[in-house]
């Protein structure tokens, strides 16, 4: 069982181009597993991503935008 399933959320990926549509889960604050559609029934919380972008495994770009301005 996962300890948090963030679903419905755009991922963006360096090695990609565009985005893709898929739920992050996420267990003792590690990724394990991303893709489209993971059953919400396998996570104890479930956020709705609503269509954001995430950056799974990425530096928070926002919060190192913040940093360096």
């Amino acid at each position: 069982m996962y300890d948090l399933l963030i679903n419905n959320v755009k991922l963006v990926r360096p090695n990609k181009q565009g985005t893709e549509v898929a739920d992050i889960a996420i267990t003792n604050g590690k990724i394990e597993m991303v893709a489209p559609a993971i059953e919400k029934g396998l996570a104890k919380e479930v956020y709705e991503g609503k269509n954001f972008p995430a950056f799974p495994g990425l530096v928070d770009a926002h919060r190192y935008l913040q940093s360096v301005a």
